[in-house]
């Protein structure tokens, strides 16, 4: 099991040397997760400031760990007053440290959901395939802070060429007044999730941000 152990505050709590401590276990990547997280909290921290997330392996033995280590800088169940730069960052640190984890693998479990996600979006789009290819094909234009690493370049590369067969052959069975057969869609599917579950590279900082704008299309 993994999951987050954080750190947040805010402007008025941080000039107190104030900040809330703990774990999460949302399965997301860890940007998804700093949104959810400052959202959850922001009742009781307004304008909130996450000024650590990372993930560890068991995360419940991590935030007793981390709770031990600030046990005298202790001033409700999960708050804690002391100076960030000195006590709680290196705290925090030491943590880290003691229950790392291969960010690789857990990276690509975050993205499974999301993954699945995207390919019912697709679907949907089945019938109008030549919005995915526009927007696939934008991706190769992009600066190279904000596209994918070349690894997934490829793998999009492929995805546009089975798009691009797949509309190639219905407008193919339209021309010829062919019922189309389902088939294709189908043999479609499973053909982009072996590439989008199996050969990309889930460390890709950019990954999230390109799943994100196929969800909105």
């Amino acid at each position: 099991m993994s999951g987050y152990i954080y750190c947040i505050t805010n402007s008025q709590y941080k000039f107190d040397d104030i900040y809330k401590l703990g774990y999460t276990a949302i399965n997301l990547p860890i940007e998804d997760t700093k949104k959810k997280l400052l959202q959850r909290y922001e009742t009781y921290f307004v304008n909130a400031e996450c000024m650590m997330l990372f993930l560890v392996r068991q995360p419940i033995k991590a935030e007793r760990r981390l709770f031990e280590l600030l046990r005298e800088y202790n001033t409700q169940k999960e708050i804690f007053k002391a100076n960030y730069d000195l006590i709680i960052k290196p705290a925090l640190e030491q943590i880290k440290n003691e229950f790392n984890i291969d960010i690789k693998v857990d990276n690509k479990d975050r993205y499974i959901g999301k993954i699945n996600k995207v390919v019912k979006k697709i679907t949907y789009y089945s019938k109008n395939i030549r919005t995915l290819i526009i927007f696939i094909s934008k991706q190769f234009s992009l600066m190279p802070n904000e596209k994918l690493n070349k690894k997934n370049c490829i793998n999009i590369q492929n995805i546009s060429s089975q798009f691009q067969n797949y509309e190639s052959m219905t407008t193919q069975y339209r021309l010829t007044k062919q019922k189309i057969d389902k088939g294709l869609l189908d043999n479609l599917m499973r053909e982009v999730k072996v590439i989008l579950l199996n050969n990309m590279d889930y460390d890709d900082v950019n990954l999230n941000i390109f799943l994100d704008n196929i969800l909105k299309l």
